[in-house]
């Protein structure tokens, strides 16, 4: 278990797993839900509870941690953190 900037990832990483490939279906299945790429195995997309925009690769990662943060309701205390989060 570590914290990174007031968040405790561990919390994270014991409900969620992110998957791809088909040795990744154990985590999933005993993560409390299972988020899968477009481009993860057939298999790994049907055993997931949620599907990401963006393929494994391009940003897969940023776009669970965003969500993750916005559904925590600490997404714009983030930005705060870094600056305004707009980009250049």
């Amino acid at each position: 278990m570590f914290e990174r900037n007031g968040i405790l990832v561990s919390a994270c990483l014991r409900r969620w797993a992110a998957a791809s490939h088909w040795p990744h279906l154990a985590p999933m299945a005993l993560a409390g839900a299972g988020v899968a790429v477009p481009n993860a195995a057939a298999d790994v997309r049907r055993a997931a509870d949620w599907l990401t925009d963006s393929p494994g690769g391009t940003g897969a990662i940023r776009e669970i941690v965003e969500w993750l943060l916005r559904e925590a309701g600490r997404w714009e205390e983030i930005l705060a953190h870094f600056g305004t989060g707009a980009r250049p």
